[in-house]
């Protein structure tokens, strides 16, 4: 008597899309489902889950109140243990196999279908196409591709042939997978960066520069020179074009320890202002001053003690390049042969303080008004409290909890504390943070809206270091100072945010920032 195998099916002949469907039910689909719980368990990264899940998540964990990490990482273990559990299911116990595939990927569809009405909601069919706009960082397919292959796949496991005779591993074959399933998710350790002994995880904000002396003059030059000093910022000088064209010889410090370069020109009463306010005693910072090729005008006196000078190259017998450098003064700051900050606006006190450090201070004497006969005591100043450094060790990843801020110091939040070199004075008075990702649209149409032009609050951009470096936008933000968080985690944030405080405490945090009267009052003040 002949005795059906366990991978029988019906003994009416198959069609073609029958056998089609048996194959991608039996290999493809648990193929599928589990190469996305594999690569979730590598990159162990919770942006990974889809943006309605992850929403899901956040808003559960902030609703019970519990630590939002622990709770996230939890979560997301559950989630790689329930891919792993029905993918092995499907292989090995083929009796379930129709009705998991048919769950999962139907639930895979609504939640990709749920997602591309949000993104076409944000920003219609240029955002589904794109696959959404940034605000959690760098995405896998687009949801449209990935809503097109789950359901083909769905197709494939309703039509595929019911199966007959022996219906194989049953309940104690799946309790076997579901141990070795979670087992797996659960007891994988939590990633952690080590910043002393992995230099490729937690990087400082500031690379090493290899060469100790400046390259030699280039064999030609351009006929135009253009820099972008928001995007300069944590760039070699000697890989910028313009310093190169500097005149030989250049002082020694270039390439070593703090140095300043001022590009001036020698026609620019404004350049002179500078030198006579900031510059006519030794700075503690040494000072190479550039000056920008005159067009036959008469120069002006320009004293600055204790400076280098050189000047930009313009040949003797023809027309010199095009510098379109900005207005000048610009003053650049860097460390080691690394810009670290730029100054384009020398009318900006906060600005021109922090790129000069000590030497920022004024050179007139002030007169002192005669003291009374029984001066009254000043009460002592307080002492700003300096920036903390980043951990030696990094979590894995971080799950972001600023709306509780309000009323604590941001100093004192992970997502502060990992805030790469900011402005020395962040703790002094009120400041405004944003964080934002620069493949984020809907954070640059923000900074195009409320932070062009000149800015009345000192605002701070902080950048999540995940965006995708072929869709990097400009920064609309000219005036604001820049930072970033330390490279290496994975940052749960949906950018962006907006945050407002007083002497290092936060008054005030927006995370939607559509909401237009709240992020206003933010930005004015009003708590």
């Amino acid at each position: 008597m002949h005795t059906e195998s366990n991978d029988s099916v019906s003994s009416t002949p198959l069609t073609r899309i029958q056998v089609v469907a048996f194959f991608a039910l039996r290999l493809v689909v648990p193929l599928w489902i589990g190469a996305g719980a594999i690569g979730k368990l590598t990159s162990f990264d919770p942006k990974t889950l889809p943006p309605p899940v992850l929403d899901a998540v956040l808003s559960i964990g902030s609703a019970l109140g519990v630590d939002l990490g622990v709770f996230v990482g939890a979560a997301f273990r559950f989630f790689i243990g329930a891919e792993l559990f029905v993918a092995l299911t499907i292989l090995f116990a083929p009796r379930f196999a129709r009705m998991l595939a048919t769950t999962v990927l139907g639930l895979f569809c609504a939640i990709l279908a749920i997602l591309i009405a949000q993104q076409f909601a944000k920003g219609g069919f240029a955002d589904v196409a794109k696959g959404g706009c940034g605000c959690f960082g760098k995405t896998s397919l687009p949801a449209w591709l990935m809503f097109l292959m789950d359901v083909t796949l769905l197709g494939f496991a309703i039509i595929a042939p019911p199966r007959r005779g022996s219906i194989g591993p049953g309940f104690g074959m799946v309790a076997v997978i579901a141990v070795v399933s979670f087992g797996i998710a659960f007891f994988r350790p939590s990633p952690i960066i080590d910043t002393a002994s992995n230099p490729d995880g937690a990087q400082p904000a500031v690379p090493a520069v290899t060469q100790s002396t400046w390259p030699d003059a280039p064999a030609s030059y351009q006929s135009l020179f253009f820099v972008k000093w928001k995007d300069a910022i944590g760039k070699r000088m000697i890989d910028i074009p313009v310093f190169l064209a500097i005149d030989r010889p250049v002082p020694a410090t270039m390439l070593q320890g703090p140095q300043l370069v001022v590009f001036y020109s020698e026609t620019c009463d404004h350049c002179q202002a500078l030198f006579k306010k900031h510059f006519s005693k030794p700075s503690k910072i040494p000072v190479l001053r550039v000056a920008i090729p005159l067009g036959g005008v008469r120069p002006l006196p320009m004293h600055c003690e204790g400076c280098a000078s050189s000047k930009l190259f313009a040949p003797k017998s023809a027309k010199p390049p095009e510098y379109m450098l900005g207005t000048p003064p610009i003053i650049i700051r860097a460390q080691d042969g690394v810009i670290t900050d730029v100054c384009t606006n020398v009318d900006d006190e906060v600005a021109l303080h922090r790129i000069l450090g000590t030497a920022a201070a004024s050179t007139e004497v002030p007169v002192q008004p005669p003291l009374p006969p029984n001066p009254p005591i000043s009460p002592p100043t307080p002492q700003v409290k300096s920036w903390p450094s980043p951990p030696a060790q990094l979590q894995g990843f971080y799950v972001a909890e600023l709306g509780g801020l309000v009323g604590k110091r941001l100093d004192e939040n992970d997502f502060g504390k990992l805030i790469q070199q900011p402005p020395a004075d962040l703790n002094q008075g009120r400041k405004i943070v944003i964080y934002y990702r620069q493949d984020c649209d809907h954070c640059q149409e923000l900074m195009m809206t409320h932070f062009t032009g000149p800015l009345l609050i000192p605002t701070l951009a902080v950048a999540i270091p995940d965006a995708d470096p072929n869709g990097i936008l400009d920064m609309a933000c000219d005036t604001c100072a820049l930072a970033q968080l330390v490279k290496g985690p994975d940052y749960v944030i949906a950018t962006p945010i907006v945050l407002s405080m007083q002497d290092g405490v936060v008054t005030c945090v927006v995370e939607d920032v559509d909401d237009a009267e709240r992020l206003e009052a933010c930005i004015r003040g009003v708590k």
